[in-house]
């Protein structure tokens, strides 16, 4: 019995290799499908959709889209744990649609104990008009009391083997910019002027800045009159700049508590630091470190990364998995949108049936779930979830207040549940916001949704893989969440205040 039990698992194994596929399959219902009782396990295995390197996170990302290959190439800082002094050198991995990830390989190694990049931070690629592709990134060395952090210049002729320009040496902050805080640089072409323009995160007389130099080869530059921008709200980390439409745009990172990434825009050229609108957030507190990069059709994408949480799954909260939105202009604009990209949604293709446990103050009426919180928590739970997910469907508030949404981890242990909650209370001073909590962690991301606060109807994708999880509601905002245990528990969608409806929900893997 035992020998043939071994003979069929190697057949199956040898067919599962056969096949050179490694992507997951609807898993079977199993027994404890019909429990609650909470299971908790370790991550394993390779992420498939929002990538990370198997034995290290995504740090700061720097994506650049090559058109002689039509291929994005995702640099971004390797965030090795434990660090042992290798402080984030730059990587790079491909793609083409941001749900498949390929050749993954260091790009910018770190420097020598006694350069100025033995540790690395972030920068970016730019092709110049002859073909060459140029590097600017940060070179920061504690041990330099003059200038800890500078900026460094590397060149490539293929996109994957690098050399860092020793003429260049690095450049350092000009007057009136600080030494210390001399970081991000984000090169870029304006064909207004005619000129490349570098922006540098940096404080100009003691205030948040961003510095500005332009150049007309790329080698030698100039300080500009006056900065970018000044005298701003935040510290602007890993800054971003590109035109859409007639209006320049910026994006960047706060590290000013609550972490976020923000964007801002203004019409008329870049030489006046003033003008710019106020910032506006583009997801919750849990992503950071994002930059875009366009494809030849002008499609836009912000790449940053997602959070893993120090504690019992993860070691550190800098750093985590790649997660990119579409971003485009609401209408004519001027602010800007996140949707989910083709290529994701179209990952999902597998249909899975969703298969109901139990509902309270809930009916199911021809395919559309009704919820109705007058007398106690309103929901329906589902068998727990067994593969990367994506979860669509049609919520309705019937009410005009209402508080309603999404459980994950849900079990028979109710403090390890984790809420993805619409908060709309209209007669509650217009508030409009999503959060992310759970009874054990409290309150763990939160994101102002004012510009669809008046809607009653919202088209909702939820992808989910592993830990990610990131909802988008229609095709406007996008909510990037870290919840561990999803996969191996139930989940629930509630409705706490108010009355909602649910209709056309549908689950697919890959």
């Amino acid at each position: 019995m035992k020998k043939n039990i071994l003979i069929t698992t190697i057949l199956l194994c040898s067919l599962a290799s056969c096949t050179g596929k490694n992507e997951p399959a609807p898993s079977p219902v199993i027994d404890n499908d019909s429990t609650d009782t909470y299971l908790s396990t370790k991550e394993r295995g390779l992420y498939r959709t929002f990538f990370k390197p198997q034995i290290a996170w995504v740090g700061d990302v720097m994506p650049f889209y090559d058109e002689s290959s039509e291929t994005f190439h995702i640099f971004y800082l390797q965030d090795w744990r434990p660090a042992a002094g290798i402080i984030h050198p730059v990587w790079d991995v491909e793609t083409k649609d941001f749900a498949t990830y390929r050749n993954n390989r260091e790009a910018i190694p770190l420097g020598k104990n006694y350069e100025q990049d033995v540790t690395i931070g972030t920068g970016g690629a730019i092709r110049a008009q002859d073909g060459k592709y140029h590097f600017f990134y940060t070179g920061e060395m504690a041990d330099n009391k003059d200038c800890m952090q500078a900026i460094m210049h590397a060149t490539s002729d293929n996109l994957v083997s690098w050399t860092k320009d020793k003429l260049f040496g690095y450049m350092r902050a000009t007057e009136g910019y600080s030494p210390n805080d001399f970081r991000d640089a984000c090169t870029f072409y304006d064909p207004d002027a005619r000129i490349y323009r570098m922006a540098v995160s940096t404080l100009f007389r003691g205030s948040n800045a961003i510095a500005h130099y332009t150049s007309s080869d790329l080698q030698t530059w100039t300080p500009a009159p006056e900065p970018l921008i000044k005298d701003a709200p935040h510290f602007m980390e890993c800054s971003d700049f590109f035109k859409m439409g007639n209006r320049w745009y910026m994006t960047y990172s706060s590290i000013n508590a609550p972490r976020c990434v923000y964007y801002r825009y203004k019409d008329g050229d870049l030489n006046n630091p003033y003008g710019w609108s106020d910032p506006q957030p583009l997801d919750g507190h849990c992503y950071y470190a994002a930059k875009t990069a366009a494809d030849k059709q002008g499609r836009r994408f912000l790449c940053g990364w997602l959070q893993t949480r120090a504690g019992t799954h993860d070691s550190s909260d800098w750093g985590g998995a790649l997660v990119v939105h579409q971003i485009g202009l609401d209408g004519a604009g001027p602010n800007l949108i996140c949707s989910v990209p083709e290529g994701v949604f179209n990952k999902y293709s597998k249909a899975v049936q969703p298969i109901e446990q139990k509902k309270e103050y809930t009916t199911l009426e021809q395919g559309v779930y009704r919820m109705d919180a007058a007398a106690g928590r309103a929901f329906v739970q589902f068998n727990r979830l067994r593969s990367p997910m994506r979860i669509t469907c049609q919520l309705k508030r019937v009410s005009n207040n209402g508080i309603f949404g999404f459980t994950f981890a849900a079990s028979s242990d109710e403090h390890k549940a984790h809420h993805l909650r619409f908060i709309l209370e209209p007669d509650n001073n217009n508030k409009s916001d999503l959060a992310h909590d759970s009874e054990e962690k409290g309150q763990m991301n939160l994101f102002n949704i004012h510009r669809i606060r008046d809607d009653r109807e919202y088209q909702i994708t939820l992808c989910i893989e592993k830990s990610v999880a990131v909802m988008y509601i229609n095709g406007k905002v996008a909510f990037s969440c870290r919840i561990y245990d999803m996969e191996n528990n139930p989940w629930q969608i509630f409705c706490e205040s108010g009355q909602i409806e649910i209709s056309d929900l549908q689950m697919t893997t890959y």
